[in-house]
């Protein structure tokens, strides 16, 4: 891929990182046999959304810093751009854990109270991304990957909204791995 961007460079190292599951998969005690699948099928989507960054980074509000700019030094405002750029990346996941951190799990539906992740999503502490601007860019690709998200147009939510649910329906059980996952 020819990059334009050091986001893009930085999401697809992410995509490349991210290695299948192995069959002997380690468990923790207390997790079901099926944990494995479920957690091979995460690390694939997470994987294909990492890809897709890569190819359109505007799609998910990362910070665009030309390819060609060179930092002279750690210090530098040049190297300080590319390092925001390369961070920016992590939009993604640290939506997905401020997600997970602000809701339950029923039925295989994350329930999220609005006031506890709109709270979290300002927070500066414990993701890198701190705050998440624009979460609604990622929210809708999360919907472009099969996400559901109730009470969601597309835009920061309604302030008449209290909660709002996210769901993976064509495999349900992604949201509670998901959760899991967070929360360990």
């Amino acid at each position: 891929m020819e990059y334009l961007y050091y986001c893009q460079y930085e999401a697809e190292s992410i995509a490349n990182s991210i290695l299948s599951v192995p069959e002997e998969y380690p468990l923790t005690n207390g997790l079901s046999d099926d944990f494995r699948a479920h957690f091979t099928q995460l690390c694939e989507l997470m994987k294909n959304m990492f890809l897709d960054m890569a190819k359109q980074p505007e799609a998910y509000g990362l910070i665009l810093v030309d390819y060609t700019l060179k930092g002279a030094g750690s210090q530098s405002k040049e190297a300080g751009l590319i390092r925001k750029s390369r961070n920016s990346v992590n939009k993604l996941p640290d939506t997905l854990f401020r997600l997970s951190q602000s809701g339950d799990v029923r039925n295989h539906q994350l329930i999220i109270s609005l006031s506890v992740f709109k709270e979290a999503i300002k927070q500066t502490e414990p993701c890198i991304v701190s705050p998440v601007p624009k979460y609604e860019l990622i929210l809708s690709r999360l919907i472009d990957f099969g996400f559901s998200i109730s009470n969601f147009s597309g835009k920061p939510f309604a302030k008449t909204i209290d909660s709002f649910t996210v769901e993976y329906p064509d495999a349900p059980e992604l949201i509670d791995t998901l959760k899991t996952f967070c929360d360990s």
